[in-house]
């Protein structure tokens, strides 16, 4: 046991505490530990750090070498009678100096690796392409605003209507417009690339296909749309505040929209599967409206 507690001696004074005072002196480190703070760099940067403090064989004992070496608390650097601290090593000396809280250390890991920001706010362009597709019904992958639509124009005027709607409800900027698209590249694939980051806004009922877009709300087994997920789609375009006015005035813009151009939007295949004129899907958006106040608070945490 002597001979361990004098390697783990060697360890921090020849090559934990040189480390740390290098990285001190660097500023390339707070309060958080090395362990920690080391997981957060690059392996060039780390492998520079650790090398800049590396350790020549000739200044340690060969027997405390041997049993650094049996540990992995170190290995050979990028010269053969040098030396550098491991993981391992790092691990052993903050464990027994207590600078590491286990359950810091692993909500830390938690945070910056395993946790992914989902919901969010919807920029003033997500909005317009979300409200746009919720008018038009594209609830199905059967029914996507397709990039390959040979009336773009069609779509740009329905965006465009869409913006003029949002503007008085106060649900977008009053001087927003769409980006223009850079030299000859078609301007409804441009609207429609630059909402890569509403899946995630959205948590994942948004798809993006290979050339479609849609919202992912209908079930054709129980030929069923999800008003809680078209309920949740609305309130991140409108908020949770709609007078009984304003729900009305979305519905007969949604009614209108679909009407004016569902026979430019869809092809006459995609039409063959678009049920969402049905009598029993007619006053879906209504009804998912109409619910926003029982779910928003819900809403609210899981986006917050």
């Amino acid at each position: 046991m002597s001979n361990e507690l004098d390697a783990v001696i060697v360890l921090h004074d020849k090559f934990y505490a040189p480390l740390l005072e290098k990285v001190k002196s660097e500023k390339k480190v707070n309060k958080e530990p090395l362990f920690v703070r080391f997981m957060e760099m690059t392996t060039n940067s780390l492998m520079t750090t650790l090398e800049s403090s590396s350790v020549k064989s000739q200044n340690i004992s060969q027997s405390h070498l041997t049993m650094l070496l049996e540990n992995d608390w170190i290995r050979g650097g990028n010269h053969i009678d040098e030396y550098i601290i491991t993981a391992k090593g790092l691990w052993k000396i903050e464990t027994q100096l207590e600078k590491i809280d286990i359950n810091k250390l692993v909500e830390n890991i938690d945070n910056k690796k395993f946790k992914m920001k989902i919901g969010g706010i919807l920029r003033d362009e997500e909005k317009v392409v979300t409200f746009t597709l919720i008018a038009l019904r594209s609830f199905y992958i059967e029914t996507p605003v397709n990039r390959d639509l040979d009336n773009h124009r069609e779509l740009i005027n329905a965006l465009n209507e869409s913006i003029a709607f949002l503007k008085e409800m106060h649900s977008i900027s009053s001087s927003f417009v769409l980006s223009p698209p850079k030299s000859g590249e078609d301007p409804v694939t441009y609207v429609l690339r630059r909402t890569d980051g509403v899946p995630r806004r959205t948590r994942n009922l948004y798809q993006i296909g290979h050339r479609e877009n849609y919202f992912a709300l209908y079930n054709p087994e129980t030929d069923e749309i999800s008003e809680d997920d078209l309920g949740y789609l609305l309130w991140k375009v409108f908020g949770g505040n709609l007078t009984r006015e304003d729900e009305q005035n979305i519905v007969s813009f949604c009614d209108n929209l679909l009407i004016k151009y569902k026979n430019h939007i869809y092809t006459k295949e995609m039409a063959s599967h678009f049920v969402f004129s049905d009598i029993k899907h007619k006053f879906i958006i209504e009804s998912a409206l109409f619910n926003i106040p029982d779910h928003k608070k819900v809403w609210e945490h899981l986006d917050g």
